[in-house]
């Protein structure tokens, strides 16, 4: 299991398996308004059916905000895709900014790990690219009605 990532506001922490099913069930950690939403619980059910990593809740005041991840360990090439949601009434407050750059900085330090990845909704999300592009992810490519961002090595701000 990942170790906490701390950012200013905001503690990112691990989840297994056994977390995932107490978010499941209503016993997990108190969640602010409007978590999990579809696409958290889609993962977490994942990770309670198969013993998955799920990834790392992000927690502010102590609350259930949102979540973050991967979509798998790095390919061959040394490339991970990230993942990553806040509850909507938790939005436009750049937790999810906060929470992408925090996990890309980690990710970045791990070894085998040479670039992140992250796709969109091209059209539907505008929040999300804004996000990334702010995290120094570039659109690498549209693929139908995906906008792939990439972020390589060191070139994040605030990295060195």
């Amino acid at each position: 299991m990942s170790a906490a990532i701390r950012t200013a506001r905001l503690v990112l922490t691990p989840a297994d398996a056994e977390l995932a099913r107490a978010v499941l069930d209503g016993s997990g950690p108190p969640t602010a308004r409007g978590w999990p939403g579809p696409e958290a619980l889609h993962v977490f059910h994942f990770a309670a059916e198969h013993g998955a990593d799920p990834g790392w809740l992000i927690l502010r005041d102590g609350l259930v905000v949102g979540e973050c991840g991967t979509n798998g360990p790095p390919d061959a090439d040394g490339t991970v895709e990230i993942r990553y949601g806040i509850a909507p009434p938790e939005r436009d407050q750049g937790l999810a900014t906060e929470a992408c750059a925090a996990l890309t900085r980690w990710l970045l330090a791990q070894p085998g790990v040479q670039r992140v990845a992250a796709s969109i909704h091209a059209a539907g999300n505008p929040a999300s690219r804004r996000v990334l592009e702010r995290c120094g992810f570039t659109l690498d490519r549209m693929d139908g009605r995906d906008a792939w961002y990439v972020l390589t090595g060191p070139q994040m701000p605030g990295m060195s």
